[in-house]
């Protein structure tokens, strides 16, 4: 074992030569280098060998190739040996564990991106191995294809492909539409006419693949369709095909909620329908921008409430709003129409109990934004509460409203009441409270009310007030100072502790003009008591404070304290960090 160790690293004396004539290096650095390759290269002797293994070794060259680039990105030489190092170790580690598909997906962006040069045939190669390991994946095919496209534009190939992947995933919309695309793109080579034959055998094909299978349903292949559309009206000589897909689209989705969607949006955009197709009216579409706008939007709408008086469903409404908010995110043109339309839209879904959350949210912000009388505000918060009681973000719309109205007992009486209500998913409101208290005058509030409240969060049992504790120390240290923050800190910690506290603290202790390095210290080694099992960067960051601030002797200890604490799957990402702070990857 050693034998083949010392061949492999004596392979790479002309790099580290090439290291050093470069001055890209420190003498230290190189020493570093070779030591931590030769760790891996002995545990790739070994003859068990874990995936881990060469996934740690790959993590630690492509970092070292990050750190030549960023020294010197016109070092070919030095660059072109440690990416042939990682492509061995891709080669190796692929073929040993070949049905690791994510280490195929590594392999083929590391050799299209990361390197400059990227060598056609050898990416063909690993994608030949990747379909061959990982066929079952569609997204394999796809990829292999689009790259065949894009870079080689090798056309016989890439339909050898399509063929293939579909005698495997007949179901696959990607794949059909792919085809269609590349089908519709040989029109220079094709006539018209021969062209439109064979989009329509293959469009009628992969209907029939659709169609025959169960487990597709009805909205995938709507969707499907309606991309096809999109894509035949690039090509003008398809008008005739672009019919007989929307009289498919109308006999066969009448009746689903998509369908209606996929026509209303269709009129917004002036694009086809099948009563102009069918009545030869496209020429004597609107031609006047403005005026075509304004009559689609209308025509829009129009299907839309259509569709609401067949189809009552919130998936309608939801599909109606949307795009009448979509309209409304640009304003530049037709305001006026457009913000009426969102009106009325947003007020009858309201009245219709169909709107969700989210959207009744919007309508309240719509109310603000527009001047709506207060009454009329406070209503639609109070009728949205009955609809979504548990909604966070209506509770604190309902406080800001008092907020503003600057009526506190009715802001206490919001706060109490719905902290009680939401329970552990509460802390937004204890946080909106927080800022109210902070806003007011001391005399006002005589800063009993924020003690009492800062109070209350130390002793909050959930993990979802970790933030907010967070936020109270950090107003506590602003407040009343370091002392009362250690106070706080300390009171919380005796029950909930939590790791963001323990950062949050360090950072406070770090930030004092004359820091007190035993508190410092003391925190990071509490952190490292309580989550040194299975957190890395708690050690780390002790590791950093005794070499930057402390005693940079008790750097080694630490390292081996936290060998024999953290979790065994973990200890080699530990190892490889504190390396790379040695090297210089990481800064201390």
């Amino acid at each position: 074992m050693s034998e083949r160790v010392e061949m492999r690293m004596e392979q790479s004396i002309r790099e580290y030569e090439q290291m050093r004539i470069t001055k890209l290096f420190e003498n230290d650095e190189i020493n570093t280098i070779i030591k931590k390759r030769e760790q891996f290269e002995y545990k790739l002797a070994r003859p068990h060998k874990e995936i881990v293994d060469y996934l740690d070794y790959i993590r630690y060259e492509r970092s070292l190739l990050r750190l030549v680039n960023e020294r010197n990105a016109k070092e070919h030489k030095l660059i072109n040996f440690i990416g042939q190092r990682i492509k061995g170790l891709y080669n190796q580690s692929t073929h040993r564990f070949p049905n690791r598909k994510s280490l195929w997906d590594d392999y083929f962006v590391f050799i299209t991106s990361t390197l400059s040069r990227a060598d056609n045939a050898e990416v063909s190669a690993v994608l030949d191995n990747t379909i061959l390991h990982h066929g079952h994946h569609v997204e394999n095919w796809l990829k292999y294809i689009k790259w065949e496209r894009a870079i080689r534009s090798n056309e016989t190939k890439v339909r050898n492909l399509l063929m293939r992947a579909l005698m495997k995933h007949p179901t696959s919309e990607d794949l059909h539409f792919e085809f269609l695309d590349i089908e519709l793109a040989n029109e220079r080579e094709l006539s018209e006419t021969d062209v439109t034959g064979n989009v329509t055998l293959l469009y009628t094909n992969a209907i029939k693949s659709l169609r025959n299978d169960n487990s597709v349903p009805a909205e995938r292949l709507l969707t499907f369709k309606a991309a096809v559309l999109d894509l035949l009206e690039k090509f003008p000589f398809t008008r005739d095909l672009q019919l007989m897909v929307l009289k498919d689209v109308h006999d066969e989705h009448i009746k689903e909620e998509l369908f209606w969607h996929f026509l209303a949006q269709r009129e917004l955009r002036g694009q086809l329908t099948l009563d102009e197709a069918q009545n030869q009216l496209l020429d004597q579409k609107v031609d006047a921008e403005g005026k075509s706008q304004k009559l689609n939007i209308k025509r829009c709408v129009k299907v839309y409430e259509g569709a609401l008086s067949k189809i009552n469903t919130e998936k309608m409404w939801s599909y109606y709003l949307n795009t009448v908010l979509e309209l409304n995110e640009n304003i530049k043109s037709l305001p006026i129409l457009k913000r009426s339309v969102l009106g009325c839209a947003l007020k009858a879904a309201f009245h219709a109990k169909k709107m969700s959350e989210p959207l009744c949210i919007h309508y309240i912000d719509i109310l603000y934004a527009t001047g709506a009388a207060d009454s009329l505000i406070l209503n639609i918060i109070d009728d949205s509460l009955t609809m979504y009681p548990m909604s966070v973000t209506l509770w604190e719309s309902k406080m800001r409203f008092y907020i503003q109205a600057k009526d506190d007992q009715r802001i206490v009486q919001v706060f109490e009441k719905s902290r009680h209500k939401l329970g552990n998913d509460s802390p937004p409101i204890w946080g909106l409270y927080m800022k109210y208290l902070l806003t007011l005058d001391e005399k006002v509030n005589g800063t009993k009310k924020l003690k009492d409240l800062f109070d209350k969060i130390t002793i909050q049992p959930h993990e979802n007030f970790r933030f907010l504790k967070v936020d109270a120390m950090e107003n506590v240290t602003v407040l009343f100072g370091m002392k009362e923050t250690r106070k706080f800190f300390n009171n919380a910690c005796k029950g909930f502790p939590c790791l963001e506290m323990y950062s949050k603290m360090v950072e406070l202790e770090s930030l004092q003009i004359v820091p007190d390095l035993n508190n410092w210290r003391k925190c990071l080694e509490s952190a490292s008591r309580n989550y040194g099992r299975n957190n890395i960067d708690v050690w780390l960051d002790l590791i950093k404070f005794e070499l930057k601030q402390g005693d940079p002797k008790m750097a080694s200890q630490i390292a081996e304290r936290a060998i024999g604490t953290l979790e065994s799957k973990l200890v080699d990402s530990f190892i490889f960090n504190r390396d790379a702070l040695q090297l210089g990857i990481v800064s201390v």
